[in-house]
């Protein structure tokens, strides 16, 4: 089981809508979640023709603010559980050991003020399954400075919110390959 996980920043001209193409093809992930797609859904239901994914949930953008899709190949059974402006939560069966397994795709709110309502969706999500969970995406926020190069220095209180919720969450970075 693979997946791609990219904030595209807009899908909204055919060069983006290529790249994304060519990293599907490379990579061929079962999955594939994207954020920022400033798109609407039927704009993005053509992606999801143009990556060969069968099966998706579209969160159209608000304006050119926004917007997520979770896209899934044919045979991943995926059962939809809640999604919003920031967030799709799947259940998914098989995969790692045929099991069961619980994946949310999550974007952080870019509104520093509103920030907290992320972290309380994130420690929500996190009750409402047993499931083995993995969260893919982009929280939109760091968990120390040595994430961080130039620019104005974040405010220490905002990344110890930011980490209260990951450790509340049982969360560990994993990396990529």
């Amino acid at each position: 089981m693979s997946l791609l996980r990219w904030n595209c920043q807009g899908l909204g001209n055919l060069r983006t809508v290529k790249a994304l193409e060519k990293a599907v093809n490379k990579e061929e992930p079962n999955i594939v979640f994207l954020m920022e797609t400033k798109s609407n859904r039927e704009w993005m239901e053509q992606v999801k023709d143009r990556c060969k994914m069968k099966h998706g949930l579209i969160v159209p953008s608000d304006g050119s603010r926004g917007g997520l899709a979770m896209l899934w190949k044919e045979g991943i059974k995926v059962e939809v559980k809640t999604y919003s402006q920031e967030h799709v939560d799947v259940w998914i069966e098989g995969g790692w050991n045929g099991s069961h397994w619980h994946l949310t795709g999550f974007y952080g709110n870019p509104d520093t003020a509103r920030r907290s309502e992320s972290w309380a969706k994130l420690k929500y999500l996190k009750g409402t399954s047993s499931l083995p969970w993995l969260v893919i995406g982009d929280f939109n926020e760091i968990t120390g400075l040595s994430e961080k190069e130039g620019g104005r220095p974040r405010p220490r209180r905002q990344m110890e919110i930011f980490n209260d919720a990951i450790n509340h969450c049982g969360l560990r970075e994993v990396g990529f390959i």
